[in-house]
């Protein structure tokens, strides 16, 4: 085997082989509500889903501590009125 190339380290590199015990039932509800082609695919699918969901929990809990705040005047019509007068890019 020649040199490695970058693809072949991006696969050794961002990939890890997990041996896991997760009941049966668990694993076919996933695979069947992620409607991925196989185990794999499914369980990757699951974890992003899942990692994205803690996310805009964490995003919620940190407006709900910190909210949003519009400068004065803000709203919908001055947006729109801006919005119309600006210049096409």
């Amino acid at each position: 085997m020649g040199e490695w190339t970058d693809a072949m380290v991006d696969r050794i590199m961002n990939r890890i082989k997990v041996t896991a015990i997760i009941p049966d039932a668990l694993v076919s509800d996933v695979q069947r509500l992620a409607r991925r082609k196989n185990l794999t695919e499914s369980i990757v699918f699951a974890l992003r889903e899942w990692t994205d969901l803690q996310r805009i929990r964490e995003l919620n809990r940190t407006i709900e501590e910190r909210p949003l705040r519009f400068r004065e005047g803000f709203g919908a019509a001055s947006t729109r009125e801006l919005s119309r007068n600006s210049e096409p890019s």
